[in-house]
């Protein structure tokens, strides 16, 4: 599934990827598991990251607990507040442990919905596995936004060429660099609590349709990844010299903690 938005881009202002996040988690968390074997990225496996069908797509998720899984509201609603797809039709694809389990529930972001320029705000979601996940692989839920500068991580099964409509039949990976608030808000049509990245000066990668949902992670100081947002756009034609936006998860921090507490 897949959310565009095209505008034309200002240079001026543009982070290299040089810095690395300071923001941690106090969720209990490995290093992500980054094993090297998205447009212009390569495949691997990060734990913790995980492919999400249904009747109406393909989408990216991650798990923040052993049944609550992170992803983009418009994977699941759409305008006028209507469910995209039955329940169900969900099933929620573990490939580090080869399994497929089934959701029980949802729940969007607080603030869900569109704006007046039909961007939608506050665009994630989490889905609640109908059982556990014993062989879970939880990413951390970052504590602040990273700032300009960070060296990213984008991840996700979407489409691996401009104009393809297959997703990736394993999960791939690149590197992009947060950007600064003043050049996302002028180069995009972000709401006031996204982020958004770019691989600047290279272009060489950006998110696609099967994209939505995947994490953006980012390293801590002492090695590990988290979650610091969630894909919610990518960019018409597939274009990497477009910067991707990605709701940032430290601003709903407490309301996903509070779903990992009620549903484990």
């Amino acid at each position: 599934m897949k959310r565009f938005v095209c505008l034309a881009v200002a240079v001026g202002g543009l982070s290299t990827g040089v810095a690395v996040a300071s923001a941690t988690s106090t969720n209990a968390a490995s290093d992500g598991g980054v094993h090297r074997a998205i447009i212009g990225g390569q495949p691997g496996s990060v734990n913790g990251v995980v492919k999400i069908t249904t009747s109406n797509g393909t989408c990216t998720g991650s798990e923040v607990s052993v049944r609550v899984i992170l992803t983009a509201g418009h994977c699941i609603y759409e305008r006028g507040d209507r469910y995209k797809t039955n329940r169900r039709s969900f099933r929620v694809h573990l490939q580090y442990s080869h399994q497929t389990l089934r959701v029980a529930r949802y729940f969007r972001f607080p603030g869900w919905g569109y704006d007046a320029r039909g961007i939608i705000d506050n665009d994630g979601a989490v889905l609640i596995l109908r059982k556990p996940n014993a062989r879970e692989r939880v990413l951390p839920i970052a504590t602040a936004e990273p700032p300009a500068g960070t060296s990213v991580m984008i991840t996700g099964y979407g489409v691996l060429s401009a104009g393809s409509t297959a997703p990736a039949p394993t999960p791939y990976y690149a590197y992009s660099t947060v950007q600064s608030y003043a050049f996302c808000s002028t180069n995009t049509q972000m709401s006031v609590d996204n982020l958004c990245v770019l691989d600047y000066p290279y272009y060489a990668d950006t998110i696609s349709g099967g994209d939505s949902g995947g994490p953006l992670l980012a390293r801590a100081a002492a090695g590990n990844l988290f979650i610091a947002g969630i894909n919610d756009t990518a960019v018409a034609d597939d274009d990497p010299r477009y910067p991707q936006t990605f709701v940032r998860v430290d601003t709903y921090r407490q309301w996903i903690l509070n779903k990992i507490q009620q549903w484990g």
